[in-house]
Order: C-alpha cells, then structure tokens, then sequence
C-alpha cells in the first residue's frame, strides 16, 4: 500500500491501521484473542463499507486514495459485496513462501485461524480473483519493495 500510495501521490488509508488506532483501541491479535475472529471480522467489513461508501470522513476515497486491506477481508460476505461493487481493486497476488514467510516473521503475530495458511490461500484465492479488477503479479522472493519504486 505504501509504494503504491507513493508511487501514484495518493494518500493512503491503512484498514488495519485505523481499525487498531480508532475502532478496536487495541492491536488487531489482542482484540482477536479477547473477541475472537467473528467480531474482528464485523469490524473490519463495517469500516471497509464506511471507508469505501464514503461515510468515515475519507475525502480521498472517491478521489484515488489507495485503500490497503488486510488478506481475509474478503471472507466477510458483506466487505466482499463491497470490493465487489467498487473500483479499482487490486490483488497484490504474493507468493505463497513468501506469505508464509511474512507470517513467520520476527514480531509477527496473528492469532491461530484453526487451518495452515497454504488451506487458507487455498480457500481465499477464488475470492480475491473474483473482486479484483486488476492483478499486480509478485515472483517469488520479490519482497523488495523499495526496489518496486
């Protein structure tokens, strides 16, 4: 989100970011833990809905701010209706490794999902293909995003 923010000069509006500093009061894992991934995923679709429609007080959002999600907001059947609905989406399309990769990195930390990532994908990769307008492909092991710019 924040290369293509910069890259584009748009302003960019973190989901999970607002989610923590403005809706939940708290880190996304620890209100996971506390409310478990139903109510997390309630908040999520409702902030995504207000950003996208336009009711959150973003006036970028109609203009081309750049919206940056977090991988399973498109398990919600509400927010994906919403991706659905809106343009432009995109899928930043990652390689699995180095999905994993990120997961497993040092301060990582995402409450158990109960089923490995690679099943999660799995289940996710049909939803992100049918919401997306445009697929922005990454090869394996280009995490180099300063590299991108």
């Amino acid at each position: 989100g924040q290369v293509a923010a910069r890259c584009l000069r748009r302003q960019l509006l973190d989901l999970d970011t607002v989610l923590e500093e403005k809706v939940l009061g708290c880190k996304i894992g620890a209100f996971v833990d506390k409310h478990g991934w139903a109510a997390f995923r309630a908040a999520e679709a409702l902030l995504l809905q207000d950003v996208l429609l336009g009711s959150f007080g973003v006036d970028d959002v109609a203009s081309g701010c750049i919206v940056a999600t977090g991988g399973g907001v498109i398990e919600t059947p509400c927010a994906l209706e919403v991706l659905e609905r809106h343009r432009h989406v995109i899928w930043v399309h990652r390689h699995i490794d180095d999905i994993l990769r990120t997961l497993e990195g040092v301060g990582s930390y995402r409450p158990g999902l109960g089923e490995h990532p690679s099943a999660i994908y799995e289940r996710r990769r049909p939803l992100y293909e049918r919401c997306s307008d445009f697929v922005f492909p990454m090869r394996r092991g280009d995490d180099a995003w300063p590299a991108i710019e």
